[in-house]
């Protein structure tokens, strides 16, 4: 099920940039490569794949791929150290992540054994809330395995998402990649997904009121970790300012529902795990707006040891 205004341009907060770019191309290009690969190479061996294809990216795109450094380089965190990765590693590490997701979103086309193996820890949190009766809110870390990590690892254990999502997502913002291109991508992701809600950020009301609808339910709703908003919250983060959209917390301060956090990531022994923490607890709050600062400073602190 897919509540999706993406027929409907009136509704979506802007419209695409260019009807293609380059990166198009090389999507298009690279899908059937990709494609092969998660569908016949042992997902225990991605990792060595994903970074072998990295490496090839930052040799045929040097400019990109320099920038890029720079831009993770500047996200990078910690004490100054002779054994911090440089900027190009780190780089070339969140490529390959990143294509990695791509191959655990495409296996789930495949129509035989599609479920890679995602470990759900902390499940016991989901029921315990659920038992409460006002609803689920799983606040999903933007990891680069998750989201598609997270959906694989709850529907797997049983449990059913209403994820908010945009129009953007899966490989593209042009008007070709909406249209073309990003289908290929929520379609899959539909596989793990009670129903996917669309946001329109210029009036993100009618996505908002559909996932409360949902919470009333005692459902559980899913939404990513991210910056953007008309209005983010700010809190510490190590010696930096962590700036997060507040639609989570606004929610669960709103409705009751639980607020779970999760991180989504591969443990040392290279299995991907999704861990749901215990609830933010918002209950001393009676108004909203302390409520959500108090979620999201909350939210800082659980993410630092990730």
């Amino acid at each position: 099920m897919s509540a999706d205004p993406a027929n409907n341009p009136e509704q979506l907060h802007d419209k695409p940039t260019a009807l293609f770019s380059i990166s198009d191309i090389g999507v298009v290009i690279g899908l059937p490569i990709l494609t092969t690969i998660s569908w016949l190479v042992p997902s225990s061996c991605w990792p060595r794949v994903c970074g072998f294809i990295s490496g090839l990216a930052m040799v045929f795109q040097p400019d990109r791929w320099g920038e890029r450094a720079k831009i993770i380089e500047s996200w990078a965190l910690g004490t100054e150290s002779d054994e911090k990765p440089s900027a190009r590693a780190l780089a070339r590490a969140a490529m390959a992540v990143e294509i990695e997701r791509s191959l655990l979103m495409l296996r789930l086309h495949r129509p035989f054994k599609r479920w890679r193996n995602v470990t759900l820890v902390g499940a016991e949190h989901i029921d315990a809330a659920l038992k409460k009766g006002k609803g689920v809110i799983i606040w999903d870390s933007h990891f680069a395995l998750a989201s598609t990590g997270t959906k694989i690892a709850l529907v797997c254990s049983g449990y059913g998402l209403h994820h908010l999502s945009n129009i953007y997502h899966g490989y593209s913002s042009t008007s070709f990649g909406i249209k073309a291109l990003n289908p290929i991508w929520v379609a899959a992701e539909m596989k793990a997904l009670a129903e996917r809600v669309v946001v329109a950020y210029v009036n993100p009301r009618p996505a908002l009121d559909a996932l409360r609808a949902r919470l009333e339910e005692n459902s559980i709703v899913s939404i990513v970790v991210r910056s953007e908003a008309s209005r983010v919250v700010t809190t510490p983060f190590f010696d930096v300012t962590l700036a997060l959209a507040p639609g989570a917390p606004v929610l669960a301060a709103k409705t009751g529902a639980e607020l779970l956090p999760v991180f989504t990531v591969r443990d040392k022994s290279g299995n991907v795990v999704t861990t749901v923490e215990a609830p933010i607890d918002l209950s001393a709050y009676e108004e909203n707006r302390p409520a959500v600062q108090a979620a999201v400073d909350a939210y800082g602190k659980r993410l630092e040891p990730w």
